[in-house]
């Protein structure tokens, strides 16, 4: 199996527009709840004096999470740009990657892949657990973003009434992310073995660890040779 480069800017085109799934709401989400991750937080309703129920967060998620969220947003947004152009500019030439290039890709795609599964799970439990929170209110017959927070947002200066939507949003962008980032990797594969399969890859990778070892280097050992060969 041998990808075109036209397959290659398909998938890359597709994990740009899925990119911005990720960080437009995850980024609208931390500037709602002033820089507070919602994920994984826990806390209890109380009672108030009126009867009704007051949610008090004992502590909020781990900021390292939705930041690790919004990095991998960030990487991918910029990566697939990259890499979407790098795809453009080959088929407008009518060549394909060097073997060494499609060596690069594919380990630069795994790590991509693997870095977004994490954030997957990450944001699908860290949401789920937020929703259980909410719905743990007292007498509650309404959905996770259906319910009445009280006066949760002037408490803590934060704004609720879009938290449902935006990491749903982030959640299927994240999803859609892995899922395009994982064929990229499989394509990259597959064009990696292709070019092993001729032989091709290792020659190149031969040759770029030549470029890599100064020429000075390379003289001082040749001649140390020959002085060697003469005594």
């Amino acid at each position: 199996m041998n990808p075109s480069t036209t397959a290659f800017c398909i998938v890359y085109a597709s994990t740009l527009f899925l990119s911005f799934f990720i960080v437009i709401p995850s980024g609208l989400n931390l500037t709602d709840f002033n820089k507070k991750c919602v994920l994984f937080a826990t806390g209890e309703w109380n009672e108030t004096t009126s009867g009704d129920h007051d949610l008090n967060i004992s502590s909020w998620g781990k900021s390292s999470d939705c930041n690790f969220i919004m990095f991998m947003g960030i990487v991918c947004l910029f990566t697939s740009s990259l890499l979407l152009w790098k795809s453009v500019v080959f088929v407008c030439k009518g060549f394909e990657g060097s073997p060494f290039y499609s060596f690069i890709s594919m380990i630069g795609c795994a790590l991509i892949t693997f870095c977004l599964f994490v954030c997957s799970f990450i944001m699908s439990l860290g949401y789920s657990a937020w929703c259980d929170l909410i719905l743990s209110k007292p007498d509650n017959d309404k959905v996770c973003w259906k319910t009445d927070l009280g006066n949760f947002d002037d408490k803590y200066n934060v704004d609720s009434a879009s938290f449902s939507s935006h990491l749903e949003i982030a959640e299927f962008g994240l999803w859609g992310s892995s899922l395009g980032w994982l064929v990229a990797t499989s394509f990259s594969i597959a064009k990696v073995r292709y070019y092993h399969k001729n032989e091709e890859l290792l020659q190149s990778l031969a040759f770029e660890k030549d470029t890599l070892i100064p020429h000075r280097l390379r003289y001082r050992r040749i001649g140390e040779e020959d002085f060697d060969s003469i005594s």
